[in-house]
């Protein structure tokens, strides 16, 4: 008798433990999803910026356009020592 309730214990444990990586990896792969879902949008955003720059009626305005979207460097890493 305390054999079989040992072996169901174990069972129990065994069953939890599953259920604990199958809910681990449903919220994995949500987060996964929503992280995809961001890339997404945010290429449908770059997209849409890249076609107004090209359809730019000038090479001044396509110019302004690109320098506003442009990342500014870090001055701080760039500094030349004379």
């Amino acid at each position: 008798m305390f054999a079989l309730t040992l072996i169901h214990l174990c069972s129990i444990f065994q069953a939890e433990k599953m259920v604990l990586a199958v809910g681990d990896c449903v919220q994995f792969r949500e987060e996964v999803q929503t992280t995809l879902d961001d890339l997404v949008q945010g290429q449908k955003e770059a997209q849409a910026e890249v076609t107004k720059i090209l359809d730019s009626r000038t090479v001044r305005e396509a110019q302004q356009l690109l320098l506003i979207h442009q990342v500014p460097l870090d001055i701080h890493r760039y500094t030349v020592i004379m």
